[in-house]
């Protein structure tokens, strides 16, 4: 008799092991499958944009020949220099907290957008007076920087995402900013058979700002989210306040690194070299998209594995840095072999130079690539004094190698100032600090063996 009983108990034992087995696989499954959702629409949003940014673009650099692309690309350039300010780098916090406290989610908006709304005023003044002082005798980059610069103030908007980040629900958003996307290329292309003057296309961009906004407040509306309800608190404008200052700040200097190079070959060499390489670093620049894609996807993951104690948070980091830099590594051998032919299919002979200035600086993107994942994890930890300290460094670097380099070295010096730098920031400067010194290790060692096992980044 007890022989019979320990051999039920013991079956009984195997069937629960097998059903909680069963259990886990169907969480892991299902986990899985959601993160693939919304990296899907996500990747399939990107690819659009992307689409629409490359093929518009290339045929208006046709159209406009390279000195005029030049002075368009600096103008823009110039009036998106304070971009992250007037977001006020609000997206991952808000992101965080929402995950943390869901049931004070119109609180955090709600404030988040006055927050963005004073900022984006604050950054338009700044950029349209900063133009006059500069440029006093080129009326044509006033009027440019102060078109595209008025967009900075309907940049708070785009609190309405955060939400689907939040619960990782890419579709309205994605389905939204298509249909403005599809609106603005066309716009362009009429531009260009009507053949509008070089300003039409700043005031195409400040539509495309403007309308960008209404639709995400659409899709919020359309997802059965009371808009209305949104409330300001002083509580949060603090927290977000106070968490977030340091991350506009290290914004602002990641914007100042990833665009000073264009503004600076215009202040020292010219208009046409500005379309030499700005032709050049638009194609590489469209490559960010993948990475951009899957770190919105993980970082919720990244959050709650640092919360969550069970979890295996340096395992997860681990994989993340390893596919980070395997990307990078993939499409710069690719672009690398096939720069001359692609820009002459694209741009035309007249944008010949440009190939080797895109073989060179697709490189880069391995560093944008750690970035990206470097900030998730700072932004996790709420080490955002040191995402501001590294982000400072690398603009203070960025700007000092291009007053030497472009100088000495025209346009390829600027592309090597910008891969020493983004590698500053990205990577080294991660040795300084107890605290990341750990990270700087992990992407030392997914430089060498950056080996994929998706379970660990997902689970």
């Amino acid at each position: 008799m007890k022989t019979k009983n320990r051999l039920r108990i013991a079956s009984e034992q195997k069937l629960g092991a097998r059903q909680v087995n069963a259990t886990g696989l169907s969480r892991l499954i299902k986990k899985m499958r959601r993160y693939l959702v919304n990296v899907t629409w996500l990747f399939a949003g990107k690819i659009v944009r992307m689409m629409f940014s490359l093929l518009v673009g290339i045929w208006v650099a046709r159209y406009l020949g390279v000195e005029q692309f030049g002075i368009l690309s600096y103008g823009i350039a110039f009036a998106m220099l304070l971009r992250s300010v007037a977001m006020f780098q609000l997206e991952g916090i808000c992101v965080r907290e929402i995950i943390k406290t869901p049931a004070e989610k119109d609180n955090i908006l709600g404030s988040a957008f006055v927050l963005s709304f004073v900022a984006g005023l604050f950054s338009f003044l700044i950029v349209v007076n900063s133009i006059a002082l500069i440029r006093p005798d080129d009326p044509v980059y006033c009027i440019l920087v102060s078109i595209v610069g008025f967009g900075l103030i309907f940049l708070c908007f785009e609190v309405f995402d955060y939400w689907f980040q939040s619960q990782l629900d890419a579709k309205p958003v994605v389905v939204a900013r298509t249909i403005v996307l599809s609106f603005s290329a066309a716009l362009k292309v009429s531009a260009i058979l009507l053949h509008a003057p070089l300003v039409f296309f700043a005031w195409i961009t400040l539509v495309e700002l403007i309308l960008m906004g209404g639709a995400l407040v659409l899709a919020n509306m359309c997802s059965g989210q009371n808009i209305t309800k949104l409330r300001v608190k002083v509580k949060w404008l603090k927290k977000l306040l106070c968490d977030a200052w340091p991350l506009a700040l290290s914004g602002m200097a990641a914007t100042i690194y990833l665009r000073i190079d264009i503004i600076m070959v215009g202040e020292m060499m010219g208009a046409q070299d500005v379309g030499i390489y700005t032709a050049a670093t638009r194609l590489a620049e469209a490559a960010y998209f993948l990475p951009i894609c899957i770190m919105a996807t993980l970082y919720p993951a990244v959050v709650k594995s640092l919360e969550n104690k069970n979890v295996d948070s340096e395992i997860r980091m681990q994989q993340v840095y390893n596919l980070m830099i395997l990307m990078g590594y993939g499409v710069g051998i690719i672009a690398t072999l096939f720069a001359g032919p692609v820009i002459n299919f694209l741009f035309g002979e007249q944008f010949q130079q440009s190939s080797q200035v895109l073989s060179m600086y697709i490189w880069s993107g391995v560093f944008v690539n750690i970035a990206m994942a470097k900030s998730a994890y700072l932004k996790a930890r709420n080490f955002t004094t040191i995402l501001f300290v590294s982000t400072f460094t690398g603009a203070v670097v960025n700007v000092l190698l291009n007053l030497i380099l472009i100088k000495e070295y025209g346009v390829t010096g600027a592309v090597w100032a910008t891969i020493i730098s983004y590698s500053i920031e990205a990577y080294f400067i991660l040795f300084l600090f107890p605290c990341t010194r750990k990270q700087a290790f992990m992407i030392s060692r997914a430089f060498v063996m950056p080996i994929i096992r998706f379970k660990d980044i997902t689970s």
